[in-house]
């Protein structure tokens, strides 16, 4: 049904530019937006808050804005930002996915060590592609430790990542 809503909004307009133009119009058009949305279905406006571009706005480079925004915004790419995990809920001090840098091979290695680390409660997770938050060590040593540094490495990372890997 979600996504039913979305493809109508997005069929007249609505969400014409809603990640990508800047200014105090832009955000305050989005505030209303968001403001109204969670009025009518909280669950809808927890899917565009819990957005893939979302995250990408937020967390992302100028690069991946480039990239990735206008895709996103008009939803020819979806995905989701899993933060959750089955341990700790949102605690994002607690997350437990770690991330590492390979230097040999030049790549991120995505780690879940254990059950309790599992992504769990994402909307959307069918999609293919996720934004995420893991510190970032390179051998033994933390260099990320953050939330909100890890997060901005970690979608990085996860964007990094996807971009490597072939479509199914």
């Amino acid at each position: 049904m979600t996504m039913k809503r979305i493809a109508y909004l997005l069929d007249r307009g609505v969400f014409k530019d809603w990640l990508t133009d800047k200014g105090v119009d832009a955000e305050l058009r989005k505030f209303a937006l968001f403001e109204v949305i969670v009025i009518y279905d909280h669950s809808f406006a927890v899917k565009l808050g819990a957005h893939l571009g979302g995250a990408i706005q937020v967390f992302g480079t100028k690069r991946h804005h480039d990239k990735w925004l206008r895709n996103t915004e008009n939803y020819a790419i979806m995905g989701c930002f899993a933060m959750s995990e089955l341990g700790h809920g949102s605690n994002v001090r607690a997350i437990e996915t770690v991330t590492t840098y390979d230097s040999n091979t030049g790549e991120f290695v995505i780690s879940t060590p254990c059950e309790s680390a599992q992504k769990y409660w994402i909307g959307a997770a069918a999609n293919r592609f996720a934004a995420f938050m893991a510190p970032l060590t390179w051998g033994r040593v933390t260099i990320a430790v953050s939330a909100v540094y890890s997060s901005q490495i970690s979608i990085a990372i996860a964007i990094r990542y996807s971009l490597t890997r072939p479509i199914a």
